[in-house]
């Protein structure tokens, strides 16, 4: 029987060094040519709009650094400083690098699909009212 409790360093650890084997292994080079020839093929359609495009480019570009043996968070930050990003963008890209790792998918860009569809400023009262105090 282990005398250590449970949630001690040890556990967290060890769960630490699954983690980074289940990376290695994603990222291994042949499954890192792999990913760089699916999304050079995905790049090269025309399915998707030009800001998911942008995140093809941007992964493809993560992979290629990564292939070129540069640490994932030093090729993430190069191609976030490239687009004129920051931190948090390097961080999206390594995830978004997972995802796509693990489950073939691109981020969907949700932008400019949620229209407002009503505002105060199409009631001509409101407007009146409003104008009423200029």
């Amino acid at each position: 029987m282990n005398d250590e409790p449970i949630g001690s360093d040890s556990d967290s650890e060890n769960d630490f060094e699954v983690e980074i084997v289940r990376d290695r292994n994603l990222m291994s080079l042949e499954n890192l040519n792999n990913t760089i020839k699916q999304l050079e093929n995905e790049f090269k359609s025309d399915m998707y709009s030009e800001v998911e495009k942008a995140h093809l480019y941007t992964m493809l570009s993560y992979f290629h650094l990564v292939e070129r043996g540069r640490k994932r968070v030093e090729a993430s930050m190069i191609v976030a400083e490239a687009a004129g990003k920051g931190v948090y963008h390097a961080c999206c890209i390594r995830a978004w690098a997972t995802n796509y790792i693990q489950n073939g998918a691109i981020p969907i860009s949700r932008q400019g699909k949620y229209p407002k569809t009503w505002s105060f400023l199409w009631d001509k009262d409101i407007v009146m009212q409003i104008s009423s105090f200029f």
